[in-house]
């Protein structure tokens, strides 16, 4: 089974804890770019170009298609519960604030044999090559 994916822009602001602003400027710049994007949110990419501090966003902030779990917590939770064309509200999480922008919901689905093939195959082939390791450090620690 292939499950659930969601293609997803990001922008994320860093938060400077030590500033001695009462409002964060980091929180204060997404919040006015969120309302931005709200009225136009294909723009997206090009706020990412232009406003983000996080590398990927040099492309336009696409992260590409993300499966539940590959996110920290607080913007998994955000983005699946995110509708397609959808902008997150800000989500404050340990490395700043974030935006999210769901562009595409991939329905979870049952794979052929031959799809998933591969991935049996990586799997036993890691199996396989760890068993091997295991072995082999055993027979190196065997006593003399």
């Amino acid at each position: 089974m292939e499950p659930e994916r969601r293609s997803v822009d990001h922008l994320l602001f860093f938060s400077d804890p030590s500033s001695p602003n009462l409002t964060d400027p980091a929180l204060e710049q997404a919040t006015a770019i969120r309302h931005r994007l709200c009225r136009n949110p294909e723009n997206f990419s090009q706020e990412a170009k232009c406003y983000s501090r996080f590398s990927i966003n040099i492309d336009g902030g696409d992260l590409g298609s993300i499966k539940a779990g590959e996110l920290c917590e607080e913007l998994d939770r955000v983005l699946f519960s995110l509708r397609p064309g959808e902008i997150s509200p800000v989500v404050e999480s340990s490395a700043g604030f974030h935006l999210l922008y769901c562009r595409k919901i991939h329905q979870a689905k049952c794979m052929s044999f031959a799809e998933a093939a591969s991935q049996i195959f990586s799997i036993l082939l890691k199996r396989k090559q760890l068993a091997a390791c295991r072995t082999w450090l055993k027979a190196l620690i065997r006593p003399i």
